[in-house]
């Protein structure tokens, strides 16, 4: 069973055994398209949102397509699953 995004993001921030700057979240972003942002730029995490440290960007969850855990390529979670 695959966790939620929220769990996978939600574990990224604050398990000190993971380094966020290991990750990249991949989303919808309108109207240019895919962008990427490093895990070292998340705030926080709510029930439907992550929030960006700068400026206090809010983006819905809806909008993530991908995590990547960088050093590997692998993708660990994926709206597509």
């Amino acid at each position: 069973m695959q966790k939620t995004l929220r769990d996978v993001l939600t574990r990224i921030l604050w398990d000190p055994s993971l380094r966020k700057s290991d990750y990249e979240i991949w989303f919808t972003h309108r109207p240019m398209g895919l962008s990427k942002i490093s895990a070292e730029d998340l705030e926080r995490v709510t029930r439907s949102t992550m929030v960006l440290k700068k400026g206090g960007v809010i983006i819905p969850l809806h909008r993530v397509v991908k995590v990547i855990h960088k050093p590997s390529g692998e993708e660990i979670w994926s709206k597509e699953h």
